[in-house]
């Protein structure tokens, strides 16, 4: 992931001693930091900057900040900060069904991969006999990974599992 940085102006209209005391932050994925933009005759100005760390996982991030002040009148209010982190790479679907499948009969199915960025399919490993897994070829955001599943004569449910390699950091 990448760092972003989002800033948010807190202006406030009254007494001239006002103040930002601090501001409570719980997400460990998240650096907060504030400080005093302006200050005139009945007003007063905070700049708020939220920084989205790196190692940030993947999903939807929902929290709020409390920023504590000196107003007894209002001594603490929320800021929300919401987000959602996209991963570098999304597999689609996840877990892949073949479906029901009479012996010698083969069946085609796709996974996407999608990345934020253009890269290269190093490797696909694990299978079984009756799996059959096409490594796709270059340099691309997107690849289509072919599965092919030869039913056999022995019933029952069959599972595989595969890994498939990139070029991108810390992806597979």
């Amino acid at each position: 992931g990448q760092e972003v940085t989002k800033e948010l102006d807190i202006e406030y209209a009254g007494t001239s001693n006002w103040q930002v005391l601090s501001v409570t932050n719980s997400n460990p994925h998240l650096d907060v930091k504030y400080e005093e933009a302006y200050r005139k005759p009945g007003q007063i100005g905070y700049r708020l900057k939220v920084s989205l760390k790196p190692t940030a996982p993947a999903g939807i991030i929902r929290d709020a900040l409390i920023v504590e002040t000196n107003d007894t009148g209002a001594p603490q209010f929320p800021v929300i900060v919401t987000g959602q982190v996209q991963p570098d790479l999304i597999v689609t679907p996840a877990n892949l069904t073949m479906g029901t499948v009479k012996p010698g009969q083969s069946v085609t199915r796709q996974v996407l991969l999608r990345g934020k960025q253009p890269f290269h399919v190093t490797s696909v490993e694990g299978g079984a006999e009756l799996f059959r897994v096409e490594k796709p070829e270059g340099t691309q955001p997107f690849h289509k990974v072919i599965v092919r599943f030869t039913g056999s004569d022995d019933p029952g449910t069959r599972e595989c599992t595969f890994k498939i390699q990139t070029d991108l950091a810390d992806e597979s």
